[in-house]
């Protein structure tokens, strides 16, 4: 998902020029009202890059099958399996010496 990687990247940038130009139009003292535009729109731009790289992120780790969520899974129902085995061996070795006495 290169595209979308690109996407939040090029929304990150933007946000920083945005950003940029605030400063600029706070520091010059003419056109506050207009510097505080800017601003809202750098966090607006920077709030839009990032939920395009968490979402591409994601996408990613999904195509490549390594997500989290499954991992817990899989050793969750290995570790039950452990378990039940060894109260299985217990059981026989507490039937074997109640046989013995």
């Amino acid at each position: 998902m290169k595209n979308k990687n690109g996407i939040g990247i090029v929304f990150s940038i933007c946000s920083a020029v945005f950003y940029i130009l605030a400063i600029i139009g706070f520091s010059s003292g003419a056109g506050t009202e207009m510097s505080a535009v800017w601003l809202c729109l750098g966090s607006a731009f920077l709030c839009s890059g990032t939920v395009f790289n968490r979402r591409a992120n994601e996408e990613d780790e999904k195509k490549e099958g390594t997500d989290e969520e499954t991992l817990e899974d899989i050793d969750g129902e290995v570790a039950e399996e452990v378990d039940e085995d060894a109260v299985k061996d217990d059981d026989e070795d507490a039937d074997e010496d109640n046989t013995e006495t």
